[in-house]
């Protein structure tokens, strides 16, 4: 109630074994510390008051956080921390990557809905199990990058990490992940990322995005784990920049799990869907995809969008294993089979 204790609460031993000590607090005003012996189970949850102390976040109660009045007094507020950085818990990811030094660790600590940018430092996102939902949010990416090398990974032992978008089959949608810049770097060691976007063959934006065909950049995005999933549209687009996939899935159950504009390394990994290089005619004089290990469960395909004489789509396939059909070819409305090499080429000196 109205209460006021001067004064300090100490919670201390003196009961039976397996037992714990609860403490409630919704109101009152109180001018002293909280003291819990270490070795003295204890559930202390408050909701409301006045405190002459700042309070410790393990002793709010659920859907509160700690908070400092206008008047030089704590007390709490309804929220929640869902990340934290060297100890310190934020109540959005965007806090905790504005606040990372170069090369700091910022751990998801509860599922957050936000659309996240990293351009001040270096960071390393652990992804720690939850999910970084960027929602529907018009011309956002969920996690965007640019000029700036950020490692993603999942520390937890179900490996349930995710990045993702809510759009739906039919809508166009935005990248769940969006790579920019010339410094920009994203190596990727663990979680998801899905998004479900697209009309086959018709609209949608690509799960991911390296660099940009109309912007000198040329990004990188290597990844050695995880599981990327979008099946209606473009898993993988790479408009301007290298891929190297060394580990990990990616998928495109009816769609171009991989579509390549620049330079794209397969080395190991597996890709369900069909992978692809493509040329068009005021784009660079060639793309490149190469094939050396791994398993792809797809078509291979090499095209050149618009019949350009002058563009050449090359796929060298040296090792790994392909389940599917290789094939240049033009694009109109479709794959149009051809047998000019000039313009398109497939060359195979290893793999099965």
């Amino acid at each position: 109630g109205n209460s006021v204790i001067n004064g300090n609460i100490e919670i201390s031993g003196g009961i039976g074994e397996g037992q714990s000590r609860q403490l409630n607090i919704k109101d009152g005003t109180f001018n002293g510390e909280f003291s819990v012996e270490s070795n003295v189970p204890a559930n202390i949850a408050i909701s409301g008051g006045t405190f002459t102390y700042e309070i410790n976040p393990d002793y709010c109660a659920d859907g509160f956080i700690p908070t400092k009045n206008t008047d030089g007094t704590y007390g709490v507020k309804a929220g929640k921390y869902v990340a934290e950085l060297n100890s310190v818990k934020y109540e959005t990811l965007q806090a905790a990557i504005d606040a990372a030094g170069s090369g700091k660790t910022v751990k998801l600590i509860a599922d957050t809905r936000e659309n996240v940018s990293v351009e001040k430092n270096a960071i390393v996102l652990d992804l720690n199990g939850y999910t970084l939902n960027g929602g529907t949010e018009s011309g956002k990416a969920t996690l965007y990058i640019n000029n700036k090398t950020v490692t993603v990974k999942d520390s937890s032992a179900a490996q349930t990490g995710t990045i993702k978008r809510d759009d739906t089959n039919g809508a166009s949608g935005y990248y769940v992940i969006d790579i920019q810049g010339k410094y920009g770097f994203l190596k990727f060691e663990g979680g998801n990322v899905e998004n479900d976007s697209g009309v086959v063959g018709v609209r949608g934006a690509s799960l991911v995005r390296l660099g940009n065909d109309s912007v000198s950049a040329w990004p990188t995005l290597t990844i050695k784990g995880g599981k990327f999933t979008q099946n209606n549209f473009i898993a993988i687009k790479v408009d301007r920049g290298t891929l190297h996939l060394l580990g990990g899935e990616v998928n495109s159950a009816n769609s171009y799990a991989i579509e390549n504009w620049n330079n794209a390394y397969i080395k190991g990994g597996t890709v369900n869907g069909t992978v692809s290089s493509w040329v068009y005619s005021t784009g660079a004089a060639f793309s490149k995809i190469e094939i050396s290990g791994g398993k792809v469960n797809g078509n291979v395909a090499s095209v050149n969008y618009d019949d350009a004489a002058d563009k050449q789509a090359r796929i060298f396939i040296t090792g790994g294993e392909i389940t599917g059909a290789l094939g240049i070819y033009t694009y109109n409305n479709g794959l149009n089979p051809i047998t000019d090499n000039t313009k398109a080429t497939i060359e195979v000196t290893g793999g099965t």
